[in-house]
């Protein structure tokens, strides 16, 4: 009695694996997917990065207009002018109460307090003229605009102050 041996092909599929080169070409797509979504990711932390230190500078911004539309002045100053947000560096600002008389405005809210740099590391602000809020909503003694801009990147946000005190 002979024994016949029963393949698979008989039956109609095969029991072959995938190939190596099969397993490589996968393996290779899988990577770059991965690839090019880190670096999407990474693209979009950084524009998030931007978005919040202008969230924060905005934040700032209105913080001073809102202490001069009160009128809120610290207890040595005779007449208050406005609040001034003041650049110190490329990096860093701080906000100032300008009173009457007197050439020279007290810090209220310094750049250690605003914390900036240490918040948004790798931020700029363009070199621009103090934001000078007036008192009871006169509006800012001129437009001025501040771009933010991330380091090694080409992503840039602009802040607009218009002379009416509007912030953009």
């Amino acid at each position: 009695m002979s024994k016949k041996k029963i393949t698979a092909k008989r039956f109609g599929f095969s029991l072959g694996g995938y190939t190596i080169i099969e397993l490589l070409i996968v393996v290779m797509v899988m990577v770059m997917v991965f690839g090019l979504g880190v670096i999407r990711y990474r693209d979009f932390q950084r524009r998030q990065a931007l978005s919040a230190a202008a969230r924060t500078l905005i934040t700032d911004l209105r913080f001073a207009q809102e202490r001069a539309l009160a009128g809120n002045k610290p207890a040595t100053c005779t007449t208050l002018s406005g609040y001034v947000l003041h650049r110190v560096s490329a990096s860093s600002y701080d906000i100032r109460v300008r009173c009457l008389p007197g050439p020279t405005d007290s810090v209220t809210k310094s750049e250690t307090e605003v914390g900036f740099a240490s918040k948004h590391p790798g931020i700029t602000l363009s070199v621009f003229s103090d934001v000078f809020f007036k008192v009871l909503g006169e509006g800012v003694g001129s437009a001025v605009s501040i771009t933010l801009t991330q380091a090694n990147t080409s992503f840039t946000k602009v802040v607009n102050i218009t002379t009416g005190g509007e912030i953009q």
